[in-house]
Formats: structure tokens, C-alpha cells, sequence
């Protein structure tokens, strides 16, 4: 995490700890997110939900004016300030993937020791492990 409260390519996880990932574009950030996020890191008892705001989002760029990635990050960690568990996470702008699927394999917040889980929007969710981990 740097200064400013929000995890990084850099950022890694404690040895066991259990950590969700909510990517998208947050534009704007919602509610929505916030109970999404909140449900789920309370049902699966997780550590941290890494909210992990999309760079460039293409599947959005084509169609429409999209918020500056970094606008987007500021406005995700004002909205997560105080909630327990949640984090805004900057990993994709700062390695400037255009799709969060790529996040959970590449990451350094994920390593061995952790147990990842990423979903898509709505009440969908899945387990997902980085290479070499079962």
C-alpha cells in the first residue's frame, strides 16, 4: 500500500490471507459496488477486497468517453474510506492492462500463500487460483 491508502503493483498479501478482487471501471463508483464488495468479503470471510480500477477499459473506450483512470482511483478510494476490509487498488493502471481477467495470475498481491477470488457484476462469483496453486 503507499501513502495513500491504496494497494499498488507492489502491494502483497500477508502469508494466508484471503483476498477478493472486484475489478471494473467505477465510472462513477456506486453503492452497488460498495454492497457487492462488502457481501461478498463478509460471506466468504475474507481479509481484503482489492477494488482495482481498470485502466483502459476497452470494451467501454469504443462506446463512450471514459473518466481518467486515475480520477476513477480517487474517487473508489474516497468511497471505500472507512469501510473496513476494502481497498482501492491501482494495479492495473499501473501496469496499463486493458482487462482485469489478467490481474488475479500477474499479481503480486496475490502470491502462493493466498487465496484469491474474483467475480464479475452481479450475485456471480468464482475461486480462483494463481498458477501452481491448488
Amino acid at each position: 500500500m503507499d501513502g495513500a491508502g491504496v494497494a499498488d503493483a507492489d502491494g502483497s498479501a500477508p502469508h494466508g490471507q484471503r483476498v477478493g478482487i472486484l475489478g471494473g471501471t467505477f465510472d462513477p463508483v456506486h453503492i452497488g459496488h460498495l454492497v457487492a464488495a462488502t457481501w461478498v468479503r463478509d460471506a466468504l470471510s475474507l481479509d481484503r477486497v482489492l477494488l482495482v480500477v481498470a485502466n483502459e477499459p476497452w470494451q467501454k473506450t469504443a462506446h463512450r468517453q471514459v473518466t481518467p483512470a486515475e480520477d476513477r482511483l480517487a474517487v473508489v478510494a474516497a468511497a471505500v474510506e472507512g469501510v473496513p476490509g476494502l481497498e482501492p487498488c491501482r494495479l492495473e493502471i499501473d501496469r496499463g492492462d486493458r482487462a482485469t481477467r489478467s490481474t488475479p495470475s500477474a499479481s503480486s498481491v496475490v502470491s502462493t500463500f493466498t487465496r484469491a477470488f474474483t467475480w464479475s457484476s452481479g450475485p456471480m462469483w468464482r475461486p480462483s487460483s494463481p498458477p501452481g496453486m491448488t
